[in-house]
């Protein structure tokens, strides 16, 4: 990962508008972590791919399915 910025992760993974997206519905503030799910998700270094991309940690759930449990509150 040495010397890669956001704008070269985005060149290189499939879905370019996601970080656009994140700053979109986040304005200039990144938000404090975003969580991943499904099996992409359990890769430590997609996860860091995304987190540099977008400028916040992402996790990976602990829960197979998290969409079952709504959203957060």
């Amino acid at each position: 990962m040495n010397g890669l910025g956001p704008e070269m992760i985005n060149r290189a993974r499939p879905g370019p508008g996601w970080p656009i997206q994140v700053r979109t519905l986040c304005g200039n503030d990144a938000p404090a972590e975003i969580r991943s799910a499904g099996r992409a998700a359990r890769s430590a270094l997609w996860r860091q791919i995304k987190s540099r991309a977008v400028g916040c940690p992402v996790v990976a759930t602990t829960c197979d399915e998290p969409t079952s449990l709504g959203p957060p509150s």
